[in-house]
């Protein structure tokens, strides 16, 4: 997987696609996140396998071990929006919503409205969060950002909504 990462041109999906296919393992994608040629196509290859299969407990603690590392806002906004598609066991939900939290306060817009409607859905199960994750979504719209950024942060209030 390495070298295929190291190669890729950081543009053409497709090549990440067959890479999944042809030889995806978690363990190594999470492992590559820390290797910053690799790490944008590594968290991309992370949040597409969640949108294709179940994640096991220890491959959940990985995603969320991974939240906290530091890198350029790409490889968190993959990780974020995997951590999004994950079922979180309640031993899980402390430490996804902790992370979040910090990750709403991002310099990266994207980052910040994704991790934002993660935690709102974590408070459609785990209620205690949902005030917070009503007073970050209004923080959040004070800051006026791109239609898109609004969008992310309008489906987030529809998940509290819902709650």
């Amino acid at each position: 997987m390495k070298d295929t990462l190291a190669a890729w041109d950081g543009k053409r999906a497709q090549v990440l696609r067959d890479l999944y296919e042809r030889a995806f393992a978690f363990g190594e994608a999470i492992a590559l996140c820390d290797d910053p040629v690799c790490a944008e196509g590594a968290s991309w290859l992370i949040k597409y396998h969640t949108e294709r299969a179940p994640l096991s407990a220890g491959e959940v603690q990985a995603l969320l071990d991974a939240q906290r590392r530091e890198g350029a806002w790409p490889l968190l906004l993959h990780l974020v929006q995997a951590l999004d598609r994950v079922d979180l066991a309640d031993r899980d939900v402390r430490h996804a919503a902790d992370v979040l939290q910090h990750l709403a306060r991002h310099e990266a817009p994207f980052v910040r409205a994704w991790s934002i409607s993660a935690l709102a859905r974590i408070a459609g199960v785990a209620p205690a969060y949902k005030e917070l994750a009503a007073q970050l979504i209004m923080d959040a719209h004070l800051q006026g950002d791109k239609p898109s950024v609004m969008a992310r942060l309008r489906k987030a209030a529809r998940l509290l909504d819902q709650s």
